[in-house]
């Protein structure tokens, strides 16, 4: 996602580039969450994180947003929710958005035969196409979650009533409900990703928590996160599915 000196403009794209700017007035980017993505992605910093998540981790970034607007707009993702996202757009994602991005990276250094200017026209031409990837995944995640419905956050989010929850480590002022939320979403995701929460995967986890609610310190929002992903692995079954 870049934006132009002069006119203000976005664009979604999963290495940390300019060019190929989307116009915001551009009717096509009505829907709730496109509009959440381009401008959090915007915002100093998240690029490369969520960049570093991406390649480090395998984390979906259009996932990984997703469960922070749901937090941001008071959703609590449920783990049957995560399963009904990744099932209609895993596919496409491994099948389109990931071989674009492997051949847009790659243009970036064509062997020497082909033609410089030619092979960078191609290039722009197929960034275009990956973010139009990009935006029918997303359009399709959020008629997903149209059709399923959703659950409102009712105070904090980290924690069912069925499940006990481990003591907390002493951390500055508790987030926020819709970013206990937010967090609670990510570890839902995470858990179909990973055995265990990294050091490094939390630190950059709470960063992006911390952009979408500046209310608490990143400090809170890590624990809060690993208070949710401890939760959520507690037990073979998430209790909310």
């Amino acid at each position: 996602m870049a934006r132009a000196a002069a006119k203000p403009s976005h664009r979604i794209e999963n290495d940390n580039e300019d060019g190929n700017d989307i116009d915001m007035n551009d009717n096509r980017n009505d829907d709730a969450f496109w509009r959440f993505s381009i401008g959090f992605y915007g915002q100093p910093g998240v690029a490369p994180r969520c960049l570093e998540l991406q390649d480090r981790f395998g984390i979906d970034v259009n996932l990984l947003l997703f469960c922070l607007h749901a937090g941001v707009s008071g959703r609590a993702l449920q783990a049957r929710d995560i399963a009904a996202l990744e099932q209609a757009v895993g596919a496409w994602r491994e099948q389109v958005v990931v071989p674009l991005r492997g051949v847009r990276r790659w243009l970036k250094a064509p062997p020497a035969p082909f033609d410089d200017a030619r092979t960078a026209e191609l290039r722009e031409a197929i960034k275009r196409i990956e973010l139009e990837s990009e935006r029918l995944q997303q359009a399709a995640m959020a008629r997903v979650m149209n059709a399923v419905g959703h659950d409102e956050v009712a105070g904090s989010a980290s924690a069912s009533a069925s499940t006990p929850a481990p003591a907390p480590a002493p951390a500055p002022a508790p987030a926020p409900a819709s970013a206990s939320a937010s967090a609670t979403n990510l570890a839902r995701y995470l858990a179909t990703l990973m055995p265990t929460l990294s050091a490094d995967a939390t630190d950059t986890l709470a960063a992006l928590l911390h952009t979408a609610h500046p209310q608490a310190p990143a400090a809170a929002h890590a624990a809060a996160l690993r208070q949710a992903f401890a939760i959520v692995t507690s037990s073979p079954q998430d209790p909310t599915a």
